[in-house]
């Protein structure tokens, strides 16, 4: 995901930072 460049807000830090890891996993995998 684009987004998972950028770092979350502290807001949704929890939420954003499991789906960034996510993000970053797929990418790198790919």
């Amino acid at each position: 995901s684009n987004k998972g460049t950028q770092r979350p807000p502290p807001d949704s830090s929890t939420m954003n930072g499991s789906h960034q890891g996510g993000c970053a996993l797929l990418i790198n995998a790919s």
